[in-house]
């Protein structure tokens, strides 16, 4: 069986018996290691910060469709133009912005731009529904990087000696006259 690297960037064995996990301190050294959870954590949170943009701009391109679909029958391709400078205005590229536009039944107007306004919305349904997904397993990605983290920290500094609480000397027991 190949070894997999595992959500922590560790090597899995698999059912050989062999240990699976994060490479420990004395395989690469204490700063091998904390530098690649430091690392990993900074990822994580660089793709929580890159998903949190797609949500806004997600949240923009629904408040269009949701205003378009408001028309009905009634939809002029007036309205989709300004839906559209709307989302440039919003962070979309205009390239993209006018390849959306390209597809859509601009002469005219009424149903058979209805009709393209319902279908993009779809389109968009399922990419919210992916997006939520992401979000969720970043959201544990980061939470499970965080708590490696906070772990490995935890390791790093050692046990408490007798006396001191884990942050330091432990104070004084009844009060500021002991």
């Amino acid at each position: 069986m190949m070894p997999q690297a595992n959500a922590l960037g560790g090597m899995a064995q698999g059912p050989q018996g062999q240990q699976a996990g994060p490479p420990q301190p004395d395989q690469n050294g204490p700063s091998d290691l904390a530098a690649h959870i430091d690392q990993n954590l900074k990822q994580s949170m660089a793709t929580n910060k890159a998903l949190a943009k797609q949500v806004g701009q997600m949240e923009a391109l629904r408040r269009e469709l949701d205003a378009l679909l408001e028309k009905g029958d009634m939809l002029e391709p007036e309205d989709v133009i300004q839906g559209a400078g709307a989302l440039v205005g919003e962070g979309f590229g205009t390239q993209e912005v006018a390849a959306l536009l390209s597809q859509a039944p601009l002469t005219g107007g009424g149903q058979a731009l209805l009709a393209w306004v319902q279908q993009e919305d779809a389109q968009v349904q399922q990419a919210e529904a992916q997006l939520h997904s992401q979000m969720g397993k970043a959201g544990i990605h980061t939470a499970i990087a965080a708590m490696t983290k906070l772990h490995a920290m935890h390791h790093m500094q050692g046990p408490p000696q007798m006396g001191q609480a884990p942050g330091g000397p432990m104070p004084p027991m009844g009060g500021p006259n002991g």
